[in-house]
């Protein structure tokens, strides 16, 4: 936003702050605030009167506009749009300091354009650098004086620019408001009352001095409050000037500022006006052993555990997109509405994990499916679902904190993940309750009688959905119920310097490829006994460094054979599909060199694999 220091100054007579100290002070107890520009109206500049507009003889965008300072009459050319006879205009003469396009100070000389002698110009607020605008010359008051300097009725100025976020854009849009926070944060007089509302606060006088460290009397707590425009009520306790240790003061916000909803924004509001630079730093011994709550450590331990079995760590937004919502049926369930939400779909607040997971699975569906060697075909997420008081039926939100996973898999994959979390936290063989719901075969998983979690297989219909055409399955497991039967451990306290020493050496950049990159599929059957890895090994081998890739896009196994019936030639085959990413370091394949190359491919795995390219 930007503001005028002489407009603020003449809202605030009293004001004495330099511009630089003004900003200063914003930055610090407001809203950012830096100087965009400082103008000063060249001292040859004066007032003129249009006598008459005549074309230009060589250009139809321009005009030849004859002007008067009450003494002579001058013909410049002009190209504005905005300017008729009679008007009263600044001038500026040869030899006076105007602003270009990109705010910088140049010297005016006579010019000719397209034929025509034009000694000076008339200017827009651009040239003068008030602002940026070039929409058309600055038209002056009819009873500005004739031949006057123009700096007589243009002082000159600094214009400010302040960066007002989102939380004070109901009470920050205009330079009145702007002049009221000044007045507010000097203690200055204001020169008008804002509208009250009728949303009241309860608020504890002592709770600033105790967040922020520091000793601020109820006072000047007070006096801060009203300066900003609060309305407070006499104290439930205490005496009437609310000085005793306890008291509860009842403050009225104004309508202006609904973003203060409660004690914490008035702690808030009370701390940047007093000033952060008040409050002392304060530094923190790193020497000393570094404790970790019991929930700190256990999700660490969590972490490694899926991190080892092969899952990446994601994040995603606490909201439930409704698209993915429908795929798992979640939408059915009653969920914690946002008044403002980022966006329609995302108006509620997940009742699970696995919208989530799917979302972010199907978006990184590619890159998944190119993943060298398996790795990093899983996702999980650790954060909390939100849910309505007992299925809605009483009032309160109830956050809980919930381990989620998404992977390529199958049954057999989905019960060694479950397995290795009930190993870490020593958990005995868990109750399975098997169900199905449309989207998934799931398992309802029991310790103790008590929820536990849930195990998803996902059905054909949602994987077509999804466009997988491997296997998924996902897990759901309750973080309380797993630090509920959390083995009593010693956890262990180290400095932070012993913990740097315990990590890796941090990835190093790795310059990106100079040629491009060309792939190709491979399809092919294979006897059940071939690995996915023998085959990957087979193509790297082959491809000598030029095969830079090769990752599983699709496989597929066919079901044994009833029992008495003969196996024909090929029947017991299984599918593998392979995209291969060629590259040289050196230079630019060729068509005809990567062909050479994907033949010889080929020719290896029938050799080897006795494989059957399709």
């Amino acid at each position: 936003m930007k503001f005028s220091y002489q407009k603020i100054k003449k809202i605030i007579p009293s004001l004495t702050l330099s511009p630089k100290e003004l900003a200063e002070l914003l930055t610090m107890h407001a809203f950012e605030t830096v100087v965009d520009r400082e103008y000063v109206i060249d001292p040859s500049m004066t007032v003129v009167k249009i006598l008459k507009l005549d074309p230009h003889p060589n250009a139809d965008r321009l005009r030849l506009a004859t002007v008067t300072d009450g003494t002579n009459e001058i013909r410049v050319v002009c190209g504005a749009l905005n300017i008729e006879v009679g008007q009263i205009v600044p001038y500026a003469p040869p030899g006076a300091r105007v602003y270009d396009e990109h705010g910088e100070l140049f010297t005016l000389k006579e010019a000719v354009i397209r034929g025509e002698t034009s000694p000076g110009m008339l200017n827009s607020v651009r040239e003068l650098g008030i602002s940026d605008d070039h929409g058309g010359i600055l038209i002056l008051p009819e009873d500005t004086l004739i031949g006057s300097k123009l700096a007589l009725h243009i002082p000159s100025d600094t214009i400010f620019d302040a960066d007002v976020l989102p939380d004070r854009a109901h009470d920050v849009q205009s330079e009145e408001d702007i002049a009221h926070e000044i007045a507010a944060l000097l203690g200055l007089a204001k020169s008008s009352d804002r509208k009250m509302g009728t949303h009241t606060i309860a608020f504890n006088p002592d709770s600033p001095s105790k967040i922020a460290g520091v000793n601020i009397s109820h006072e000047e707590v007070r006096d801060i409050l009203e300066r900003l425009g609060f309305i407070i009520s006499p104290p439930a306790r205490g005496g009437a000037g609310g000085g005793g240790s306890g008291d509860v003061w009842s403050v009225t916000v104004p309508s202006a500022r609904p973003d203060v909803l409660g004690e914490h924004n008035l702690v808030d509001e009370v701390v940047r006006v007093h000033g952060l630079d008040a409050i002392p730093p304060s530094t923190m011994d790193f020497s000393k052993p570094l404790p970790v709550s019991p929930s700190v450590y256990w999700i660490g331990l969590i972490r490694r555990t899926l991190a080892e079995s092969g899952f990446t760590e994601t994040y995603s937004y606490s909201f439930e997109d409704e698209r993915f919502a429908k795929l798992v049926n979640t939408e059915i369930h009653p969920h914690v509405e946002l008044s403002n939400p980022m966006a329609p779909e995302l108006k509620n607040l997940r009742y699970s994990m696995l919208p989530g997971l799917i979302s972010a699975m199907v978006k990184s569906r590619d890159d998944i499916h190119r993943t060298k060697k398996n790795q990093e075909r899983a996702l999980f997420e650790i954060g909390r679902v939100y849910h309505r008081g007992d299925e809605g039926v009483v009032p309160g939100i109830i956050e809980r904190p919930v381990i989620a996973g998404i992977a390529v898999g199958d049954e057999v994959t989905l019960q060694n993940i479950v397995d290795r979390i009930r190993e870490l936290f020593q958990i005995e063989a868990l109750t399975v309750i098997p169900a199905e719901k449309p989207f998934a075969k799931y398992s309802l998983l029991k310790y103790a009688d008590e929820f536990f979690g849930i195990g998803y297989i996902f059905s054909n219909e949602l994987l077509k959905k999804m466009k997988y055409r491997m296997p998924v399955i996902a897990f759901e497991i309750s973080f309380n119920a797993l630090m509920k039967h959390a083995p009593d451990v010693e956890i262990p306290v180290r400095t932070l310097d012993e913990i740097r020493n315990t990590l890796e050496t941090p990835a190093q950049f790795v310059e990106l490829p100079k040629y491009p990159s060309v792939f190709r599929d491979i399809s092919m059957l294979v006897r059940p006994e071939v690995t996915v890895e023998q085959v990957q090994e087979i193509i790297e081998r082959i491809g000598k460094g030029l095969v830079v890739d090769v990752d599983l896009f699709d496989e597929f196994t066919p079901l044994p054979l009833p029992e008495g019936e003969l196996e024909g030639v090929g029947v017991a085959r299984k599918s593998l599909a392979f995209h291969i990413e060629y590259r040289s370091s050196e230079k630019t394949l060729t068509d005809t060199e990567i062909a050479e190359l994907h033949s010889k491919i080929e020719h290896a795995l029938k050799k080897e694999c006795n494989a059957e390219i399709r």
